[in-house]
């Protein structure tokens, strides 16, 4: 899920999963996990919305949970 400006078409955020990313874009634009627990990324999301108090509410079918197939659904 990103964020961009639409007048200026920036870049102003990222959620997920930050792996296989450069460094650099992880560093200025991934939202990091934060608290106590186990944390997972969504990985099939959509109907992304910004709530008026700025929380983030997305569905996520979540369908295999990985960005690399390991044949095992193949």
């Amino acid at each position: 899920m990103i964020n961009l400006d639409y007048d200026t078409g920036e870049l102003n955020w990222i959620i997920g999963d930050p792996e296989g990313w450069p460094q650099d874009m992880v560093d200025k634009y991934f939202f990091t996990p934060v608290g106590e627990g186990e944390f997972d990324w969504q990985y099939e999301q959509h109907a992304c919305v910004v709530l008026p108090d700025g929380d983030i509410m997305l569905f996520d079918n979540g369908h295999f949970r990985a960005k690399k197939n390991t044949g095992q659904f193949s």
